[in-house]
């Protein structure tokens, strides 16, 4: 007997394209040449950032440089480190001297130590958005956790007495069940072995 399968050739196509890398429309890379899209950024940029007092106001102060001189007319953008990401605090745009400002958040809470991370990055022009620059700063109020914990509530770690009554009730009632069985069965025992 000869029999002859026949293997259907899709299959094994689809394999072979998935199996293979992509090159459909990638450009021909030459020797040296880079295929990043990000806008490449100047060797000898700075942006530093630092707590100021202005008008009797306190400020955060960024000060953007490119090739030691001052960039005008850059968006910067502040923000707060937090647990869940950045806060935005605002954006501001670069003065004659390269400095851009927003007001320093006293009201956010910076932990027990009363210290903030701040987080300053370019936003335009576009070859200069990899530029970020973070730092630490004292003077946030001083978050202090509460001492006794948490209160007995369903949000809190500790449930209300009126919700766990009825669970003891019923977990208990469930055991007792299983207790009386377990009775049960050796009184059946018993009254079998006489």
């Amino acid at each position: 007997m000869n029999r002859h399968t026949r293997i259907s050739w899709l299959p094994l196509v689809a394999l072979m394209l998935l199996a293979t890398p992509s090159t459909i429309n990638a450009a021909p890379a030459t020797r040296g040449s880079t295929t990043s899209t990000a806008p490449a950024t100047p060797p000898d940029v700075k942006l530093s950032l630092d707590v100021v007092t202005e008008d009797g106001q306190k400020l955060i102060r960024a000060v953007f440089t490119s090739g030691g001189k001052p960039v005008e007319n850059a968006n910067v953008s502040f923000g707060v480190k937090r647990t869940f990401g950045t806060l935005l605090l605002g954006e501001d745009r670069t003065l004659d001297d390269g400095s851009a400002a927003v007001k320093f958040p006293a009201d956010i809470p910076g932990g027990p130590t009363g210290t903030l991370e701040v987080i300053a990055q370019i936003i335009a022009p576009p070859q200069y958005t990899s530029i970020r620059a973070q730092s630490t700063f004292s003077g946030a109020r001083k978050f202090i956790p509460d001492a006794e914990g948490l209160p007995r509530a369903l949000w809190a770690p500790r449930a209300p007495y009126p919700l766990l009554i009825p669970i003891v009730v019923l977990v208990a009632g469930v055991w007792l069940a299983y207790a009386f069985v377990f009775v049960q069965v050796l009184a059946i025992r018993k009254g079998a072995k006489k």
